[in-house]
């Protein structure tokens, strides 16, 4: 059976070495079967007297007899011994038995992960699971040679040496005996390309565990299981594992999106037609480690997906060149966005569609990519940073806060003002909180909403703050926010779709989530460790999604400027 292209959205089906589960790697659940019996007989031949008349010969003979009876002894006794010495199986050999049979392995430390090793022997390289076996790792060293006793595997299709849990419950563990002292050890990744890899029979257990080498442009995939992935310039796609090695950091990634990229990692099997990567080192490559045809297709890539979709209220900054690779633009309207990126407001949001020629050496490539001109409001007091976790699971405070930003050149009374969230059910209704005090000009001012009682002690509680408002508690994923300059409830047309506002009080608004209603285009929630913050706080373009993206809070009170 081959492998299939990889599609990025294969995550939503499982996970993979380490991330079937938030724990790694996992041993099988399933009970060994039971050993077989083996017996042995010893056998006793009886000899006949001789009679004396033929003594010398048979004295001869029998010499002759136990000498050869006693080389022929030491030979068995010596491959008996030699077997009785040597009772460890290779890796190969390893992956070749059925699921919860008992293997030894002796073999070097490869490369470590958060959840096991990959350890590799003269005949390849294989993962050992140690996550549930209570082993601290902390105690090993990479090219130090251990004896692995555990329990042969089959995760997600890749093969690996793991613990197991028998009808009980009870985890029989992987034990590492220290063989030999480390010495310096590094993997060969061998250079591979991402459509070489995948065109590997996905059930040949030799490929698991492989180090190779694999470039391509790192982008994001939306997933908590599968954060990233990487894509050559055929197009071919390879997912990576969040949990990498703990000599490569998976936080760097981050550094590294929508770059191109050299990654060294492990071959790991994800569901039944798919491989992934377990990176053990990588980094972006410069300009001059890259061939004209990966510099050109890298450079359209970064247009296509880090440029696309942007939206501006000012002039935009066009690339002219990008990895080395000369760039020039054509602009689709040019008296909104001009070919060099000239701004000139347009009525209403325009969306200004531009062609690049991109070109390096021979290699020549086009890309297209769009970017919508927004009108900014004028100057005014806005929402600049919302949390709505306050003291879930995971959280960063333990309650919800509301930031507002004041982008005009004069302080405002906010006592007239009024904060407004309401659910996003078909009936909902908003709930009417007054705000009271005066937020500077180009200054913030924080509303502190009510602290969640059931917060881990790990949430951070808000000392400092401007205005307490208890009963502010809007829902943590599906919610309408708005800000009022009076405190007469906000209503909402409900006649079409999408739901809009038919108050006129309301200065800004935000919708997230589910919400039915919100400006341009609604926010996706962020997880419970981060807040929606207003990307420019002195601009409004009265897109949601435009303006604000997902960070680590950052609560400011009126003293922060």
């Amino acid at each position: 059976m081959k492998t299939t292209r990889l599609i990025p959205f294969l995550i939503a089906t499982g996970f993979l070495v380490a991330c079937g589960s938030t724990e790694g790697p996992a041993s099988s659940e399933t009970i060994p079967s039971s050993s077989e019996d083996v017996s042995s007989a010893t056998l006793t031949e009886e000899t006949p007297s001789a009679s004396s008349e033929d003594t010398t010969s048979e004295s001869s003979s029998s010499e002759d007899t136990t000498s050869e009876s006693s080389i022929l002894s030491e030979d068995s006794s010596s491959e008996e011994s030699s077997e009785e010495e040597d009772p460890f199986l290779t890796i190969a050999e390893a992956k070749e038995k059925e699921a919860n049979t008992s293997v030894s392995v002796k073999a070097m430390i490869a490369s470590m992960t958060s959840s096991g090793f990959y350890a590799k022997d003269d005949t390849g390289y294989t993962f050992v699971y140690t996550a549930s076996s209570g082993i601290d790792l902390s105690g090993y060293a990479i090219g130090e040679t251990v004896q692995i006793d555990g329990y042969a595997s089959l995760y997600n299709f890749s093969h690996q040496i793991s613990s197991y849990k028998d009808e009980n419950e009870e985890v029989h563990p992987v034990v590492l005996t220290k063989v030999a002292e480390a010495v310096s050890f590094a993997p060969e990744f061998a250079p591979t390309t991402i459509g070489t890899l995948l065109d590997n029979d996905n059930l040949d257990a030799s490929i698991y565990g492989t180090p190779v080498k694999a470039r391509g442009y790192v982008y994001y995939a939306g997933e908590y299981n599968f954060p990233y992935g990487i894509k050559d310039e055929s197009g071919d796609s390879l997912l990576i594992s969040r949990y990498a090695t703990l000599a490569f950091d998976p936080s760097s990634l981050s550094s590294l999106e929508n770059l191109y990229v050299e990654l060294n990692g492990f071959v790991y099997c994800y569901a039944s037609n798919a491989f992934v990567l377990t990176v053990d080192s990588g980094a972006a490559l410069e300009a001059e480690q890259m061939s004209d045809v990966e510099a050109v297709n890298a450079a359209a890539y970064y247009l296509k997906n880090e440029i696309n979709g942007a939206t501006t209220t000012t002039d935009y900054a066009l690339p002219s060149s990008l990895y080395g690779a000369s760039i020039t633009h054509t602009s689709d309207k040019p008296e909104v966005l001009s070919n060099a990126g000239v701004y000139t407001a347009p009525s209403g949001p325009t969306e200004v569609t531009y062609t690049a020629a991109i070109k390096r050496g021979e290699a020549e490539q086009s890309a297209t990519f769009k970017i919508t001109a927004l009108v900014a409001s004028p100057a005014k007091v806005v929402l600049s940073e919302v949390y709505t976790a306050g003291g879930n699971s995971g959280a960063t405070y333990n309650c919800d806060f509301v930031e507002l930003y004041n982008q005009t050149d004069e302080d405002v009374d906010l006592s007239t003002y009024s904060l407004q969230n309401c659910a996003t059910g078909a009936t909902s209704t908003f709930a009417v909180h007054a705000l009271s005090g005066t937020i500077k000009a180009h200054g913030y001012f924080l509303i502190r909403g009510g602290i969640n009682a059931n917060a881990a002690a790990s949430c951070a509680a808000i000392e400092e703050y401007d205005l307490a408002l208890d009963k502010f508690n809007p829902g943590a994923k599906d919610y309408m926010l708005a800000l009022a300059s009076n405190q007469t409830q906000v209503t909402l047309d409900r006649s079409g779709t999408p739901v809009v506002v038919s108050s006129d009080n309301v200065i800004d608004f935000l919708g997230a989530g589910k919400a039915p209603a919100y400006e341009g285009e609604k926010c996706t929630v962020p997880d419970n460790a981060k807040s929606l913050q207003r990307i420019d706080p002195e601009v409004d373009t009265d897109n949601n999604r435009a303006d604000f993206v997902a960070a680590t809070p950052t609560p400011r009170k009126s003293s922060a400027q």
